[in-house]
């Protein structure tokens, strides 16, 4: 640019113009860019005057697309001068910002959201990368240990190797999905024991529908698998001992009402309203069990039975007193 600020430019300036180029090569700058020159204007007004000046992610309202829109560009302007030192014009370097800004915003925001939720929830949140190959953060909340940095050895340092196959299946098939993550898994904990966890996370899409972060959020359930397997190993003990016990075991649920019998011989269910009884492959004491009357049903059955027949058969029981 001369004096007259009559421009002219390289081909990434150009890019920017956007719809002003090419009509803007060779145009003063004040008609170029009307809608910013009360910003421009006493710019330039000091760089004539031998000033450079420098302005890092500065806003300018650029209509280059027709109708004004919000762009940032970091830029610095210094006088030219001619031969015997006179400045003779204006030059400009510009680097746009917009997106690195953009970003950055959406960057606070999420970290604005996962301080919000940390805040307002028991369970441990976490950020991880669109390729979960980082954790980004992880506020553990108690119950697993909060990440002071980045890590990408995050699957070695929380989750157990037996578990870490089936964790890696389910990232691969939420990234293809982009889909929700959820799975239960072995987890080592903040005081260094083994426990479990629900573990689910969503992912963060921008204006492409690409995954920028996967955000998620894990409860400790350590206790109700524990009780879970408790009660697997408990009636499996109650199973064994009723497989080798030829005597009529009876459970009750007073809630329900509901009585179970258990042997080799019969296994009953009944209610309040019906009663059935499934036999088994051995006979047990019955008589007292299935009221008199229908005995001789009973008794067929256990034929049955013995020939090798599966049956399920209704009839009267006589209920055992309290």
């Amino acid at each position: 640019m001369g004096t007259d600020l009559v421009q002219i430019y390289n081909d990434g300036y150009r890019d920017l113009m956007g719809r002003k180029h090419p009509a803007g090569l060779g145009q003063p700058t004040r008609e170029c860019w009307p809608e910013v020159w009360h910003i421009n204007e006493p710019i330039y007004r000091r760089v004539l005057g031998g000033e450079t000046l420098t302005f890092e992610d500065k806003l300018y309202p650029l209509a280059c697309r027709g109708t004004p829109e919000d762009a940032w560009f970091t830029l610095s302007y210094s006088p030219v001068r001619d031969e015997i030192r006179w400045i003779a014009g204006v030059l400009v370097t510009v680097f746009e910002t917009t997106e690195r800004l953009h970003a950055e915003a959406k960057l606070r925001e999420s970290e604005e959201r996962f301080r919000a939720l940390v805040t307002a929830t028991s369970y441990a949140v976490y950020r991880m990368s669109p390729d979960w190959s980082e954790m980004r953060r992880l506020d553990g909340r108690g119950f697993l240990a909060d990440t002071s940095s980045p890590s990408g050895v995050w699957l070695e340092e929380y989750i157990d190797p037996a578990d870490r196959p089936t964790i890696a299946a389910a990232i691969r098939q939420a990234i293809r999905t982009k889909g929700v993550f959820e799975l239960e898994y072995r987890v080592r904990r903040a005081d260094g024991t083994l426990g479990w966890t629900l573990s689910r996370a969503v992912p963060l899409l921008d204006e492409r529908g690409e995954v920028v972060e996967w955000f998620g959020a894990a409860s400790d359930v350590t206790a109700r698998k524990a009780a879970e397997e408790a009660l697997r190993e408990s009636e499996e003990q109650f199973r064994r001992f009723a497989d080798a016990s030829s005597d009529v075991l009876w459970i009750r649920d007073a809630e329900s009402l509901r009585f179970e019998y258990l042997s080799p011989a019969f296994e009953a269910v009944y209610g309040a309203d019906r009663e059935e009884v499934l036999c088994g492959d051995h006979v047990a004491r019955w008589a007292g069990l299935v009221h008199p009357e229908d005995h001789g049903r009973a008794l067929g059955n256990i034929h049955r039975l013995r020939a090798g027949e599966r049956v399920t058969h209704e009839f009267r029981i006589v209920r055992p007193t309290d």
